[in-house]
């Protein structure tokens, strides 16, 4: 295993070496760093972006990346928003922009109307999720508990039901 991603990265090395404007170079060298070397990796994903700015993709794993930084969260939220600006649909990027704002909330827990207002915006992203026929059961347990952490008992009981229904075995 070790020998495949050395041999990896010695791929991804020589491809940029021959061509050095080739984004999608650049965003398997991140997929392949993004364990070992989160930083290399979110600046090998802001040259994809850099080559090409409509990069999707790179935009939403940058995202990620930053976002599994708790103190990136901002840029996070800028990058899943710019990867919906350009994809309106991508399911994983309106829910990672959702878990966001539940995080950025978190970060004002001590300032009750930014507290509210950071988790009306994640459960809009993921109710927009819901609506949009992704009736999924991590983002009804994600709004659920949204609900729950602003006191709207019955809303966050109705989507956990409608969790258990379509996962009854992970929920007692």
């Amino acid at each position: 295993m070790m020998k495949k991603r050395v041999a990896a990265k010695e791929n991804y090395e020589r491809a940029i070496a021959l061509e050095p404007r080739f984004p999608q170079a650049f965003f398997r060298r991140a997929l392949h760093r993004r364990q070992s070397h989160p930083l290399e990796a979110i600046q090998d994903l802001t040259e994809a972006i850099r080559l090409d700015p409509k990069f999707i993709e790179a935009y939403y794993n940058r995202g990620l990346l930053r976002q599994s930084f708790a103190t990136d969260l901002e840029e996070a939220e800028k990058d899943f928003k710019k990867a919906l600006e350009l994809d309106a649909g991508h399911v994983y990027a309106r829910y990672q922009l959702g878990r966001v704002y539940g995080m950025l909330a978190q970060t004002f827990a001590g300032d009750a109307a930014k507290y509210r207002n950071y988790r009306g915006e994640e459960i809009k992203q993921y109710t927009k999720l819901i609506k949009d026929g992704h009736e999924l059961y991590f983002v009804l347990v994600a709004r659920a508990e949204a609900y729950r952490d602003i006191g709207e008992k019955d809303e966050a009981i109705q989507d956990m039901k409608k969790a258990q229904r379509l996962k009854p075995a992970l929920l007692p």
